[in-house]
């Protein structure tokens, strides 16, 4: 799933995208992504004209609790 996701988004930068978006699932069997921070970071440093962000993010309840 990684290398598709990997692949989806050299499409999309290919084709002139100024911006990616990446969901996450955790608590699904399916996901292209287990860690968004992982994936965002990945591609910033890639494609460092497009802007990327995660559509959402799942923090531990301790943090966000504090």
């Amino acid at each position: 799933m990684w290398d598709e996701e990997l692949r989806l988004c050299e499409i999309a930068a290919d084709e002139g995208f100024d911006c990616l978006w990446s969901a996450e699932h955790p608590f699904n069997d399916y996901s292209f992504v287990p860690d968004n921070i992982h994936l965002m970071t990945h591609l910033a440093a890639k494609h460092p004209n497009i802007d990327v962000g995660p559509l959402q993010l799942f923090f531990p309840g301790m943090i966000l609790c504090e």
